[in-house]
């Protein structure tokens, strides 16, 4: 009635394949190469049972998880990261986990309403292109450290019903608290700007910047700031459904092997760990993906002969 399995891993990978940047004077902008060497340990197990089993009724149940830990030990470049902001918006550095997230330390806004960071010396500057990346502050990796699901399937009788959990854990993502000005074709800003800095004073009252002769580059310490990275693990209803097969004596009347019917609903969300009604599938920065196939209900049929 029990049956399970755990693994364990320790495995390193050479010679990554990517898009590679090398020198200028080869004549080409960027490469398909080798980028660098991962290393990845992890856990892997799952575990089935049959908690019930009877003539008209049985529950059956399966759980399985993973956790993973990488680390990329190298990574080719070009040049080093020698600016903070090369550093927010670099994935992949070296003694830190692929999909690294990193974020300006936010300090709040200057008494003109431009975001400001803190530096590695504690002080605050509102200047563009200071930071270094020394001041830059790690905040997790963008990839699932946790990760897996939970299944289980009641039948009584004709009637069969199913459901299924998955969670994602233990990673981060940026909010979405975009500015697009002066960028073609990207005209919208946050809503969350409708609480912006307006005049002197507004500083100690909203941390989010004013739209004063400002371009979307003078937004970065404020969409890249920590204050804007936020827990992306969840829970969620991958489907719920409900089967009924007819009785073989309905059946054979019309000459069909088989008829059942479905109802299901998809991708319910159960528990996400942040406070901001993000769901943390649908989450890109400035190309964001549009939410699609949540919360969806369906019904349906099958006949065969």
């Amino acid at each position: 009635r029990l049956s399970g399995n755990v693994e364990f891993y320790n495995k390193s990978t050479t010679d990554l394949i990517g898009i590679v940047f090398p020198n200028t004077l080869t004549g080409f902008v960027s490469i398909t190469g080798n980028q660098g060497n991962l290393n990845n340990k992890g856990i892997e197990a799952s575990l089935s049972s049959d908690n019930i089993r009877s003539r008209n009724f049985t529950w059956s149940t399966t759980l399985n998880f993973a956790h993973n830990k990488n680390k990329l030990i190298k990574v080719n470049r070009t040049a080093p990261i020698i600016t903070g902001a090369a550093q927010v918006v670099a994935g992949a550095v070296e003694n830190y986990p692929l999909f690294s997230i990193f974020a300006y330390q936010y300090a709040g806004l200057s008494d003109t309403g431009a975001p400001m960071i803190y530096l590695a010396d504690g002080t605050q500057s509102a200047a563009r292109n200071i930071s270094k990346p020394e001041d830059i502050e790690y905040m997790g990796t963008g990839l699932p450290v946790w990760n897996g699901g939970l299944g289980n399937t009641f039948r009584y009788r004709n009637v069969r019903l199913s459901a299924n959990l998955i969670f994602n854990m233990g990673h981060v993502m940026r909010r979405d608290r975009y500015v697009t000005i002066n960028r073609p074709l990207k005209t919208n800003v946050h809503p969350d700007f409708l609480n912006r800095w307006k005049v002197p004073g507004d500083e100690a009252n909203t941390n989010i910047p004013g739209l004063v002769n400002a371009t979307a580059n003078d937004y970065d310490y404020f969409a890249s700031g920590n204050i804007n990275v936020v827990d992306a693990s969840f829970a969620k209803f991958r489907d719920i459904t409900l089967f009924y097969e007819l009785p073989k004596s309905l059946t054979n009347r019309i000459r069909a092997q088989n008829i059942s019917i479905r109802a299901q609903m998809s991708n319910i969300m159960l528990w996400k760990g942040n406070d901001f009604g993000i769901d943390p599938e649908f989450v890109g920065g400035l190309n964001m993906a549009l939410r699609s196939n949540q919360n969806t209900f369906s019904v349906g049929a099958n006949i065969s002969f």
